[in-house]
């Protein structure tokens, strides 16, 4: 329920998750800083990627291994926590 709650707060209208990777699909008027969200994407390794339809994917980084889905998707919530724009909550 928690991650559930989570992705309402991001606005997410679906998410997908594997052991493997995350992909948020994210409405237009998500509450995330562009400029924190292109910081957490910069670099050439970074396992981020938005892609114009807004579908925002984390891939594993090698040698990282998530045990299900909602592992993947805790990590990635977590990562995007910090993304907010000041006073979303």
């Amino acid at each position: 329920m928690r991650i559930k709650t989570e992705l309402r707060k991001l606005r997410a209208l679906g998410c997908e998750a594997t052991g493997k990777g995350v992909t948020l699909h994210l409405r237009d008027d998500t509450p995330l800083d562009p400029a924190k969200l292109m910081k957490l994407m910069a670099g050439k390794h970074s396992p981020y990627k938005l892609s114009p339809d807004m579908r925002l994917s984390r891939r594993s980084k090698e040698g990282e291994v998530f045990s299900s889905g909602l592992e993947a998707a805790d990590k990635v919530l977590g990562d995007l926590a910090g993304c907010l724009k000041d006073g979303a909550s």
